[in-house]
């Protein structure tokens, strides 16, 4: 099946409901003090084409904003030695992602990326991954998950646990509960 913006769309619903038991979580824990959903209209409202998906409330009240970018973790059939992330909406390398421009703009400290092959999720410094992108320029290559609606954009491809892009922990979940998986350096 070929995908569509429809098809994405839901792939990325599933991996936000599964971030979101991980933020009830941090909030049950009282590691965070709440979350909540940003309605994208709140930032086409301020005259912005960009947004977070989720913002965080720490103790002290302070916030943090968040985007998860869901992906299937194979490509063709075999399973991906890393993922891939917009670093250029179009093909002339004129306009940044949205990601992209949260991040430049101060809005969004955290990508959470999620493979749903392994059915781990992977948290990444915003600021460190745009870093790592522009410091180690490399290798772009074409956006080629077979959307109908959309080709455009180059993306970069960047270890699932890469300290240096950025990540910082990784989590899964067993039974009930999510789990925060130690990494080896």
């Amino acid at each position: 099946m070929r995908e569509t913006f429809y098809t994405s769309l839901k792939q990325g619903e599933r991996g936000e409901r599964l971030t979101e038991s991980f933020f009830e979580q941090l909030k049950e824990m009282k590691v965070i003090r709440d979350w909540k959903r940003t309605d994208h209209w709140v930032f086409q409202h301020c005259g912005l084409d960009w947004e977070t998906d989720y913002i965080l409330y720490n103790k002290e009240g302070q916030t943090k904003g968040a985007e998860v970018k869901t992906l299937s973790g194979l490509y063709k059939g075999s399973p991906c030695a890393t993922f891939v992330i917009e670093s250029w909406k179009d093909n002339n390398f004129k306009v940044r992602p949205n990601w992209w421009k949260a991040t430049t703009n101060g809005f969004l400290h955290i990508v959470v990326i999620v493979n749903e092959r392994t059915g781990l999720i992977h948290f990444f410094s915003a600021p460190k991954l745009q870093r790592w992108i522009i410091e180690n320029d490399p290798a772009l290559t074409f956006c080629r998950n077979e959307n109908q609606q959309n080709r455009n954009g180059r993306i970069v491809k960047v270890g699932w646990e890469n300290k240096e892009a950025g990540h910082l922990f990784t989590i899964r979940k067993e039974e009930d509960k999510w789990e925060r998986l130690t990494t080896e350096d």
